[in-house]
Parts: structure tokens; C-alpha cells; sequence
């Protein structure tokens, strides 16, 4: 995957979340989402989705849990 994330080639990666983790998380696709995670775009699109669902609760929750699932990659 490190390799990959250098050369850029025509891929499709199947993540399978498992909730399991036998060390650090490292590479290319480790920053790639830590920088989308930390930009000004996420950011303001999630400030933007409390405002907006602020008032209904389960789509609100679900958002929550979608993100949470995310931040966990």
C-alpha cells in the first residue's frame, strides 16, 4: 500500500474495518486521510451538517456514528 500511494497507480482498495489494529497506523493512505480529516473542507462541511441536522435526531445520530466510523480508519 506504501508503494502504491508512491507510484499512483489505476487501483481499487477494499477496506475492511474489523475494528482490530496490531500496531500504529503509517503510509500514504494513513496521512492522505489525516490531512483530509484536519483540512478546512471537513471541517466546514461538518459545521455545516450540525447546523443543518441539528434538529433531526436520527440523521443526526447516524452522521455521528459515520463519522466517528471514519475518524477510526
Amino acid at each position: 500500500m506504501n508503494h502504491a500511494g508512491d507510484i499512483r497507480p489505476d487501483m481499487l482498495v477494499v477496506l475492511n474495518d474489523n475494528e482490530m489494529s496490531i500496531s500504529e497506523n503509517v503510509g500514504a493512505l494513513n496521512n492522505h486521510l489525516a490531512q483530509l480529516l484536519s483540512g478546512k473542507l471537513y471541517s466546514s462541511l461538518r459545521e455545516g451538517g450540525k447546523k443543518v441536522f441539528s434538529g433531526v435526531p436520527p440523521i443526526k445520530e447516524l452522521l455521528k456514528r459515520t463519522e466517528e466510523h471514519i475518524k477510526g480508519m
